[in-house]
């Protein structure tokens, strides 16, 4: 069950997260990429691993804001196959999430195949076993150019 102090923690994350995006990480690809309206930045969805209702609660706020979630129960293989290696093949899009370590490891690692890297991360709560849950943010990497 999810706590008085986990829910507001999940709130008061949820609006800095896309705050963290760079604009020029914020170009329209094709599909379902969505603007999250109260921010003016773009996610193409949020992953939630629903086992933890700390994920569930962050990823619904989002939600609200019109970005698309995701839900998994602790393996991302799925997802990577058939949907996100697939849109990172063809445009790195950003995408936020409230994980575990291990699929945001995963995430992280196939991201930089892509140019992309974690650009926000937040512990959110200790998930028993399974390390810290993580709120986090993924999105297009530009290294800083040099005079």
């Amino acid at each position: 069950m999810t706590t008085r102090r986990a829910f507001l923690q999940a709130a008061l994350a949820a609006p800095l997260l896309p705050l963290s995006l760079r604009s020029h990480a914020l170009a329209a690809p094709p599909g379902r990429m969505v603007m999250a309206p109260a921010f003016g930045e773009r996610l193409y969805t949020v992953l939630c691993d629903e086992r933890f209702d700390d994920a569930v609660v962050f990823a619904a706020t989002l939600a609200k804001r019109g970005v698309p979630m995701t839900r998994f129960r602790g393996d991302i293989t799925d997802f990577w196959y058939r949907d996100l290696s697939l849109r990172w093949r063809d445009h790195p899009v950003a995408l936020a999430g409230a994980t575990t370590h291990g699929p945001l490891f995963c995430l992280e690692r196939w991201a930089w195949d892509h140019g992309l890297r974690v650009t926000y991360r937040r512990v959110l709560t200790e998930a028993p076993g399974d390390g810290p849950l993580t709120a986090w943010i993924i999105a297009p990497h530009r290294r800083a150019e040099r005079s």
